[in-house]
């Protein structure tokens, strides 16, 4: 149907073929036949159609648009003038050798093309000298229009493309190569090696068909009838005497046995390789697998003896222990190399830079690795990203006022909402009224032996929470479960800081008694008033809260 309409608008010949396999000049050659042919194809779809479908709406956008014609234009250029005289020439009976002069033309015609497009745009640049016949149907392909520039474009970008590979592949052939200039007695050697793989790829399609046809037959009795007709063996045969003819049928009548013994042994060979190939592929896996679950174990037991830095104070602690300058370096080296692991830090969205000990060989000094440990230790700090937090379980650490024992609660980071965190705990009485600040958390706090639904909410500030981590007083379970961070016992608190800090939150809970929830909110949240008690200020504040009580 295509052919009758192409011929009722005046075009004889289709310049577009049947795809066999994937090969480049045939793509080449139907990119050049879809310029030729856009708008005989638009005129077709466009007018003949009442509707398009969703492959024919494609299609009319894709020739709509001027980027993808110019690189069909582009590569019906270099079909025109490259690909398909190449491939003739490879086609002809030639070894790799006797094509080395093909081989360099090919590479200085494409340079030129790189460097000025418009000799292939025009037309005046060939890949052999003389005349020659077209080797496919693509007129017209030269003709110019206003998306020149674009088209030439391409074309420089296509030609450098083909030439750097061109480059690579026929780099021995090639001035300087091994094989450039090559002498008679290679040239001999070399007559049987095929100058493609054309051959190679038409034999495995007869054996792919006849193994179709006749699925009982072995793959070796079917190689040899292919051999043996692909080499014309019989026409070979009937230019022989018949006296010669029963010696060559009775020595390979002979020599059958020891045929069918060499192909046994070479097929064994063949599944033997690759049974070898599989299991180091097996034992690789099983190494990386190793060399990983090694370095994990590194790291943990290095977290173990030293620890691992997870805030400044940590830093500044640890380096003034240390006396020289090549300690201190060390001691950075070795927390960095920590932070290098996944299951400490995420280091694929960070800074690289900050992974590194030198640059420009030249290796850093205390000052810069030590500012890079800070920003690691800033992008470990999880509520940098306090949205991540939500659903998260925490252990929070506090100290009875009466009892003066220190208490661990679990919780829950129910939602964030204007820079809010929600808490909800089950504590002592002066927990139980429900506390809305501004800027805050809301929270769920549980005991160990009670269940998540009996906890009670309370909203904590992200400052205070971010402080208690700081303080070591509140931490994450899942850390905890990697071992990543401190002990529960490393982030308990000064005596002097839990018990004010529990002073703080008992005046809070006594104006939740006698006031109503918002009273409450207001009453702590006076202007100027600190909103988070840190340990230099907590004075000042309980003193400001019995003010506003």
């Amino acid at each position: 149907m295509s052919n009758v309409y192409l011929k009722s608008q005046g075009i004889d010949q289709n310049p577009i073929e049947k795809m066999r396999g994937s090969r480049f000049n045939v793509q080449f050659h139907n990119a050049g036949g879809i310029f030729i042919l856009k708008h005989v194809i638009l005129n077709y779809l466009l007018k003949s159609k009442m509707s398009l479908n969703y492959t024919q709406q494609l299609i009319v956008d894709c020739l709509q648009n001027k980027t993808l014609i110019c690189i069909c234009q582009a590569l019906g250029m270099i079909c025109k003038t490259i690909t398909g005289p190449y491939w003739k020439a490879a086609s002809e009976k030639k070894t790799p050798i006797e094509m080395g002069h093909i081989y360099c033309r090919l590479v200085d015609v494409l340079n030129n093309i790189v460097q000025s497009p418009s000799l292939l745009y025009d037309n005046h640049i060939k890949l052999f000298f003389g005349p020659e016949k077209d080797c496919h149907d693509v007129p017209n392909i030269f003709v110019a229009d206003e998306n020149r520039d674009k088209t030439q474009l391409f074309i420089s970008k296509l030609c450098f493309v083909i030439m750097e590979k061109a480059k690579k592949l026929f780099s021995d052939f090639l001035c300087g190569g091994k094989y450039f200039n090559a002498d008679d007695d290679l040239k001999t050697t070399a007559r049987t090696c095929p100058s493609n793989n054309i051959t190679v790829e038409r034999l495995m399609g007869k054996l792919d068909s006849a193994i179709k046809q006749s699925p009982n037959s072995s793959v070796g009795a079917i190689e040899t009838k292919i051999v043996y007709n692909n080499n014309k063996t019989q026409t070979w045969l009937d230019n022989k005497s018949d006296s010669v003819k029963k010696v060559l049928l009775k020595s390979a009548i002979k020599n059958r046995k020891q045929v069918t013994l060499d192909r046994y042994l070479k097929k064994t060979k063949l599944f033997n390789n690759r049974v070898q190939i599989i299991n180091q592929r097996i034992e690789c896996k099983e190494k990386q697998l190793k060399r990983k679950f090694d370095k994990k174990a590194t790291v943990k037991k290095t977290i173990e003896e030293n620890g691992i830095w997870n805030f400044e104070i940590d830093l500044e602690t640890e380096l003034d222990k240390l006396r020289t300058k090549t300690e201190k370096i060390k001691a950075i080296k070795t927390q960095i190399n920590l932070y290098k692991d996944d299951q400490v830090l995420d280091t694929s969205k960070i800074d690289k830079s900050l992974l590194i000990f030198s640059k420009k060989g030249k290796t850093l000094s205390v000052l810069e690795l030590s500012a890079n440990l800070r920003k690691l230790m800033c992008h470990r700090n999880p509520f940098n990203d306090p949205e991540s937090l939500v659903n998260k379980e925490i252990i929070h650490t506090w100290e009875d006022d009466d009892t003066s024992e220190q208490s661990c609660w679990n919780g829950r980071l129910q939602s964030y909402q204007n820079e809010e965190f929600e808490v909800n705990t089950i504590e002592s009485s002066y927990f139980k009224a429900n506390l809305h600040t501004l800027n805050s958390f809301p929270v769920k706090y549980w005991k160990e032996n009670e269940e998540l639904e009996d906890g009670d909410l309370y909203n904590l500030s992200l400052t205070e929470l971010k402080e208690d981590f700081q303080g070591k007083l509140l931490t994450f379970k899942d850390e905890a479960k990697k071992g990543s961070s401190p002990t529960l016992l490393d982030r308990l608190p000064t005596a002097a800081y839990s018990q004010a800090r529990s002073h703080y939150y008992s005046t809070r809970g006594l104006l939740s008694a006698v006031f109503p929830p918002w009273t409450c909110t207001s009453l702590l949240r006076q202007p100027g008033h600190i909103e988070l008690p840190q340990r230099d200020h907590i004075d000042a504040e309980l003193s400001a809260d019995a003010r506003s009580t």
